[in-house]
């Protein structure tokens, strides 16, 4: 294999950190060229001790080692010409992400960074007045249809220019915004903003004092752990100046703000908690001189590219529900100017049914089309690499009968461990014992690899072992072992990155 950049250096000794040597010196015992008898042979040990050697060279290197654990293979094979003297190796990691960073920068698309946005409010309070009994005029109209883009260009590491376009019409009338925003970067911690806004309003007359440049400074800062503290203060037509704490961890958030105007002193907490791996459930809530709402919801990754957020508002507001298609689409829609129990309870049960039917009926099959005919594809294009992976397997395979078969010598005289069958792929191939192409028989692996009548295999993936290859790439794989300890009959299932230790008590079967 020539390519390191998916190899498992691991699972190619099958060995913790703690047995690299001892794994390492049985596997040169047995793929060794030197200790095999033909030519044939001989080709296939050559091809798996260089895969030996280059693992081992690596793991065996503290400092190699400490690079593969958090950067990978590719990254631990390079030459590092560094002064060791004067450098520590979080100079190097830090060296690593630095080339990592040079080289997704190259391979973006230079240039602009675009985002956008469009907003379309309804207003459904007719489906719900008793009041209006013609069917047209049940029907919800559009109060305000608004389009946003941002434009973001890096001038350097440290500095970006930010621009905003935004249109919205309401009601028969349009406005539109234009703002230019410089953001410089001080310190790891601080960040200085400059904006200048320019507001412009089209009337029939012309009106004086319509222009209103602004000029707002913010200043953010790590305080504890994961929290952040915030302060800015904005000089505009309408003074403000808000303060905030922010606490951000992995799969939660949560935030406080406090604004300060004129007229008006406003309140907002919000939450964010993931509690799976697609789904999030947000809450919010909003105090202030005129306005008291509740918010709550939940947003669910529908692929890798799409999200779906539902929220419902109670409160000063009225009842209101908010529909979010990844970042790009926004419906807020209004089912009632006042809050309404009942109302609320709709527009709570209603978006969620709707988001189940979508994803099971629409999303779901979509996916599986998409997912199926992406396996396809990079099966043709990785078909030679996966063939050299089996070839190479079988011929493994082959050098590993040996001590396979003293190793089932050795056991049986002991009533020890004997694999009766072990089977590598999908959970159809298993079932139907290596009657079909989606699975791998790897009896022979697992016996050579029992010492002392014990077989362990550390939490990686097992397409890197000596001896195994991927017969279902793209697709969840198993191990499924049947073995016979002290006479008793024992099978155990595990997923592809799951530790496997044999022989178990609970393996028994009853």
């Amino acid at each position: 294999m020539e390519s390191t950049e998916d190899e498992d250096f691991y699972a190619i000794l099958n060995a913790s950190e703690e047995d690299i040597k001892s794994s390492y010196r049985k596997l040169c015992l047995i793929f060794h060229p030197d200790k095999q008898s033909s030519d044939e042979t001989r080709a296939s040990a050559e091809t798996q001790f260089v895969r030996i050697q280059r693992a081992y060279n690596v793991l065996i290197d503290q400092n190699r080692r400490y690079i593969y654990d958090r950067c990978g293979a590719e990254a631990a094979m390079q030459e590092w010409t560094i002064d060791h003297r004067q450098t520590t190796m979080e100079d190097i990691l830090n060296e690593i992400e630095r080339r990592k960073r040079e080289a997704e920068k190259k391979r973006l698309e230079k240039g602009l960074s675009s985002v956008g946005k469009v907003t379309v409010q309804l207003n459904a309070t007719t489906l719900f007045d008793p009041d209006v009994e013609e069917f047209v005029d049940r029907v919800p109209e559009i109060g305000q249809i608004a389009i946003q883009q941002w434009f973001e260009r890096d001038f350097s590491s440290s500095s970006k220019g930010i621009a905003q376009f935004a249109l919205a019409t309401n009601n028969g009338y349009g406005s539109g915004v234009i703002s230019f925003a410089l953001q410089q970067r001080i310190t790891f911690y601080t960040q200085l903003m400059v904006k200048r806004a320019l507001d412009t309003t089209l009337k029939l007359s012309y009106l004086g004092g319509s222009l209103y440049p602004s000029l707002r400074i913010g200043f953010q800062r790590l305080l504890l752990g994961s929290t952040t503290g915030s302060i800015s203060y904005e000089i505009s037509k309408n003074p403000s100046i808000s303060c905030g704490l922010d606490y951000k961890a992995p799969g939660t958030n949560r935030s406080v703000h406090l604004t300060f105007t004129d007229s008006s002193t406003d309140l907002s907490v919000n939450l964010s908690q993931k509690i799976s791996s697609n789904t999030k459930i947000k809450g919010k809530i909003s105090i202030g001189n005129s306005l008291v709402s509740l918010s709550y919801g939940a947003s669910r990754r529908m692929s890798e590219n799409s999200t779906v957020t539902s929220m419902v508002e109670v409160g000063s507001p009225g009842v209101l529900v908010y529909l979010k298609l990844g970042t790009g689409f926004e419906c807020p829609i209004i089912l009632s100017p006042q809050p309404d129990l009942k109302l609320t309870i709709i527009a709570t049960v209603v978006p969620s049914l709707l988001a189940f039917a979508i994803k099971r009926f629409i999303i779901d099959p979509t996916r599986f089309k998409y997912e199926s005919e992406e396996i396809k594809r990079k099966r043709q294009e990785k078909n030679e690499m996966l063939s050299k992976m089996k070839t190479d397997a079988l011929n493994a395979i082959e050098i590993l009968k040996e001590a396979a078969n003293k190793k089932l010598i050795e056991e049986t005289a002991n009533e020890g461990i004997i694999i009766i069958k072990a089977l590598y792929g999908n959970l159809e191939g298993i079932k139907k014992d290596c009657q079909c192409d989606s699975a791998q028989d790897v009896t022979i692996v697992l016996q050579s690899m029992v010492n002392q009548s014990q077989i362990h295999i550390p939490d990686y993936s097992k397409t890197n072992i000596i001896g195994f290859y991927d017969p279902c790439f793209g697709e969840e794989k198993f191990l499924n072992v049947r073995y016979k300890f002290k006479g008793k009959l024992h099978e155990v299932t595990v997923n592809d990155k799951e530790s496997l230790s044999i022989p178990q008590r609970i393996h028994i079967v009853q």
